[in-house]
């Protein structure tokens, strides 16, 4: 301790008025590596620790102006919730005397004439004390710092969670939902929304387990659903694309059971798809109770990638009175205090024993009362459809003008300067922004091979004036995709201009896309491009026939510096 640093050495405080007895200390305690700061009586002992914060304070009992006790009290109230040991110094043995000082704040005493090796041993101990107090004092308010953060996060997370997977599926009359989260995250969703045309889209998800694991899935699921549906796609498309997304960010053996609903309005039937969940149920009082069930013939969502998935719907005849029951496992893997579960005879029971034309209610209360106090271990969702409700919905002329401007004409236009023709790759860029028009999802394919040849001879033979005769041979081949990389890497200007249109089919299904590309090149030989049949032996040309017969047509302008083509699509 005597070869530590200053500020690395306990810091005393001595208050005694006998100068003998206070240099004498000071001088002890200095010999022991201590730093000390002594002072007369008890008054100047409080101004002293409010300037320096000793670690420890000594305090003889008899002082004028203030005594130990008084001074003692004082130095307390002013630590608050730190710990600064006071050490009485007392002339006295007797048992009142040293009661007094421990109620008036002190943690120990020691008596004169001090024992050097007792008052060391007495100060270490404090000493150690004090270090294990700041330990947990700076714990405590660690602690304290990583509850209010996660208090915060947990916050954020919720409003994130309620803004983005947040539905108004209540709003719509004729739609019912329960839905009970068993933590404070639900690995459930109810999804709703209505398309261009006013047809009810909904959707439940399942995602295996429950809490914030489970819940994080179905942050996606709700962009894609409230996206898609506005700009019309089928609900088809939409459970491969949420399919497709959950496929590459779930780890193995998480997935989304789910079920998903479309009914048009003024219709005779609907559509429905079951992934995974409980048997659907359509309801019919008039009928004599349940009409109709949908068992899940479909695997969860992100279970199989998008090209062996069937997002087939199936379709159902709806009747005058029908409602949709759809439900998570929850409802029927509830379990009561005595370990039973809920089950499926129970919901079946409740369905078959209504006498109401709604089934919800008495499912609803049927469920409370048999978990009773209990919380079930999963979460719980119930879904009621009034398909009477849905069938009669009428858009209201704000809502046929809203949905009209969906589908109208569209053109946009990109400029491609040299740093990003030599940095990205252009083609799934305009692919992107094309396939996300209505109904141009499904020629993806297509659409993929016209663009990535057009653009890529436009940067090859236009940009970087590259010669396509090099290629017609094997060596050539090679040579020339060598120097293509060798005049990419030093290209000092390029530029290159898309210029999309679409146009609507007057009958209002598919349409004309037009594309125009322009490079800032010198032009090309394109009719060399298009010379050679499908089965041309040469290794380049077949690109441009392949093309040729995707769309309805293509126009080489300029002396090759543009090329225009027009592709027509239809759902029919």
């Amino acid at each position: 301790m005597k070869n530590k640093p200053d500020k690395l050495r306990p810091c005393l405080l001595i208050a005694d008025d006998d100068a003998a007895s206070r240099l004498m200390l000071k001088a002890i305690l200095e010999q022991e590596g201590y730093r000390v700061v002594a002072v007369e009586d008890g008054k100047e002992a409080v101004e002293a620790y409010q300037q320096i914060h000793p670690d420890m304070i000594l305090l003889d009992v008899m002082m004028p102006v203030m005594d130990g006790h008084e001074a003692a009290r004082r130095i307390k109230r002013l630590m608050g919730d730190r710990f600064e040991p006071i050490l009485f110094l007392t002339a006295t043995d007797k048992e009142t005397s040293l009661v007094a000082c421990i109620d008036a704040g002190g943690d120990d005493f020691v008596t004169k004439p001090y024992s050097r090796v007792l008052l060391k041993a007495k100060i270490d101990s404090l000493l150690r004390m004090r270090a294990l107090y700041s330990t947990v004092l700076t714990q405590r308010d660690e602690l304290e710092y990583h509850r209010v953060s996660m208090a915060q996060e947990h916050d954020t997370a919720c409003a994130i969670f309620d803004n983005i997977v947040g539905t108004a599926v209540r709003d719509y009359v004729g739609v019912q939902v329960k839905l009970t989260p068993s933590a404070q995250f639900s690995g459930d969703v109810v999804l709703s929304a209505r398309s261009p045309i006013g047809a009810l889209y909904l959707l439940l998800g399942d995602f295996t387990g429950h809490g914030l694991t489970a819940a994080v899935g179905t942050v996606p699921v709700a962009e894609i659903f409230h996206s898609m549906v506005q700009k019309g796609f089928s609900m088809s498309n939409i459970l491969s694309e949420v399919n497709q997304k959950l496929a590459g960010m779930l780890p193995t053996g998480l997935f989304c059971a789910a079920g998903a609903v479309v009914v048009e309005p003024s219709g005779n039937q609907l559509m429905i798809w079951n992934g995974g969940l409980p048997d659907a149920f359509i309801y019919n009082q008039n009928k004599g109770g349940i009409r109709y069930r949908i068992p899940s013939s479909h695997l969860p969502l992100s279970v199989l990638p998008s090209d062996s998935m069937n997002s087939h719907m199936t379709m159902i005849d709806i009747e005058q009175g029908d409602r949709l029951y759809l439900y998570s496992d929850g409802v029927i893997e509830a379990n009561n205090t005595a370990g039973e579960m809920f089950g499926s005879a129970r919901l079946l029971a409740c369905m078959n024993d209504s006498a109401q034309d709604s089934c919800f209610d008495g499912i609803n209360d049927a469920l409370n009362q048999f978990l009773g106090d209990e919380v079930a271990d999963d979460d719980v969702t119930l879904v009621e459809v009034d398909l009477d409700v849905q069938r009669e919905f009428k858009q209201d002329e704000n809502y046929k003008a809203q949905a009209s401007k969906r589908t109208a004409s569209w053109r946009f236009s990109i400029n491609l300067d040299v740093n990003v023709i030599r940095q990205t790759d252009i083609t799934p860029l305009v692919l992107q922004a094309i396939s996300e028009l209505q109904g141009l999802q499904d020629f993806r394919g297509q659409l993929s091979i016209i663009l990535g040849e057009l653009i890529n001879n436009s940067i090859d033979y236009g940009v970087l004036a590259m010669d396509s005769g090099m290629r017609d041979t094997a060596d050539g081949y090679m040579q020339y995709y060598t120097l293509r990389e060798e005049r990419m890497n030093a290209l000092g200007f390029g530029a290159i201009q898309i210029d999309c249109e679409h146009t609507p089919a007057d009958s209002g299904d598919g349409g004309e896309l037009r594309v125009r590309i322009e490079d800032s090149g010198a032009g090309f030989d394109s009719i060399l491009l298009s010379k050679h049949a499908a089965d041309s032996p040469a290794f380049h040309g077949r690109g441009v026939y392949l093309v040729r017969s995707l769309v309805k047509s293509l126009e080489y302008q300029s002396g090759g510096k543009v090329v225009e083509f027009v592709y027509q699509w239809s759902n029919g």
